[in-house]
């Protein structure tokens, strides 16, 4: 059976992201990193993302 028909509600307005330099600067310095790295452990945080809570968190 075919689904029926849905409307999607879609974002207008996107953030805006870093120059297209700066994410390639970062990519190469991150993989770098990676490559010269002797832990295989190694775990890579992204600590520039913004904090979000988890509503429960508290609780």
């Amino acid at each position: 059976f075919t689904p029926a028909r849905k409307e999607y509600q879609y974002p207008r307005n996107l953030a805006v992201t870093s120059p297209h330099e700066r994410i390639i600067h970062r990519f190469r310095q991150t993989r770098n990193y990676l490559d010269n790295s002797d832990d295989e452990g190694t775990i890579l945080v992204n600590n520039n993302s913004p904090k979000k809570q988890c509503p429960n968190a508290n609780k």
